[in-house]
């Protein structure tokens, strides 16, 4: 199995559809096929996209919440810099490259958007899709924590002067 999301229609769904997301994958680095993530991975996250038509300078970003709807974080390609000059009719993917994923085992919703530079074209957006994050040893106690821990960890080391 591998860890991705076929995006369908659905009535959250807005924009005017020239370019839609497709599917999401969670990669692992090297672009290779993942089961599942867990809490401090190094992930790629693969945003396959459909293109009706040429579009210049669209922009890609997404929205990550908890279940309870709290926004975790928003981000985009042009937040990092990154200008997609154009994207040709037909489909494609943009990939997002995260070093260390410091969210604790949850379901978390991603609200995907593509839009022109300004955010006055929305050409696909408030797409939901779901990244489930599993457990992981990521203290060096062993210790794996759940949940109910809270949203976030950071790495750390304790010491004693």
């Amino acid at each position: 199995p591998t860890a991705e999301s076929t995006l369908v229609e659905s009535e959250s769904r807005q924009g005017n559809g020239e370019i839609r997301y497709i599917r999401v994958e969670y990669l692992n680095p090297d672009r290779t096929a993942r089961a599942l993530v867990r809490c401090g991975d190094s992930v790629v996250i693969r945003l396959h996209y459909h293109a009706k038509k040429a579009v210049n300078y669209p922009v890609f970003w997404f929205r990550l919440f908890t279940q309870m709807g709290t926004l975790i974080t928003q981000s985009g390609a042009d937040t990092h810099g990154f200008d997609f000059p154009r994207v040709e009719p037909g489909d494609g993917y943009i990939d997002v490259e995260i070093e260390s994923l410091n969210l604790l085992p949850a379901q978390y919703n991603f609200s995907l958007w593509i839009a022109d530079r300004s955010n006055a074209v929305i050409y696909d957006g408030d797409v939901h899709t779901v990244l489930d994050v599993e457990p992981a040893n990521i203290y060096a106690s062993g210790w794996t924590p759940t949940s109910r821990h809270g949203i976030v960890y950071f790495p750390q080391r304790w010491s004693v002067p």
